[in-house]
């Protein structure tokens, strides 16, 4: 089943009472376009979710997403977590699975919240190695968050970024070895 494209709030309707994937994307960028491409490409089991996709800036701001492309997890409409940037075809593959979607509703899934702002060199860098391990993350900006940005400073006495999250184990920096531990990553 090929995901729905969604052009107004109301069609978010598709999502009452299930569990699903939305993908806003932004017309005319390659990125946003070759993930949208990458997004209908997946084929998915429609008895445990649902798929949909759209430009509409309204459902956006709806969901407070202010970048593109980013897939948001929902469930009766409510955010539950968003996967920003752009996924390969093989990464979008693992986030859509049964079994990433069983991992979280069985709570066996890691979760995982990094602290970023858009210029940070090592925030990008943590996110692309997360990525490539196919390990879903929430990422949160502080830059434009000020109430998030106390809550990390709170948490560590640091404004520096990334902090990484891993079910409540804290990591400041890009501290691949440390990640590696808190996620059970051996490298072969």
């Amino acid at each position: 089943m090929k995901p729905k494209k969604i052009d107004k709030i109301d069609d978010l309707k598709i999502f009452n009472n299930k569990k699903g994937f939305l993908l806003i994307y932004k017309q005319n960028s390659p990125l946003s376009e070759s993930m949208l491409n990458n997004f209908i490409l997946i084929d998915y089991d429609e008895q445990k979710y649902i798929t949909g996709y759209t430009s509409n800036i309204d459902i956006a701001k709806y969901y407070n997403i202010t970048s593109a492309p980013t897939i948001l997890e929902l469930e009766n409409k409510k955010l539950k977590n968003f996967y920003k940037g752009y996924y390969s075809l093989d990464q979008l593959k693992n986030i859509f699975t049964s079994s990433i979607i069983n991992n979280f509703q069985n709570g066996n899934q890691k979760n995982i919240i990094i602290y970023t702002t858009p210029t940070c060199t090592y925030c990008n860098a943590v996110k692309n190695y997360l990525r490539n391990k196919n390990i879903p993350f929430r990422e949160i900006d502080v830059s434009r968050d000020q109430l998030a940005a106390q809550e990390m400073y709170n948490r560590s006495g640091q404004y520096g970024v990334p902090q990484i999250l891993i079910d409540g184990h804290l990591v400041v920096g890009f501290n691949k070895s440390k990640l590696d531990e808190l996620l059970g990553i051996k490298e072969k």
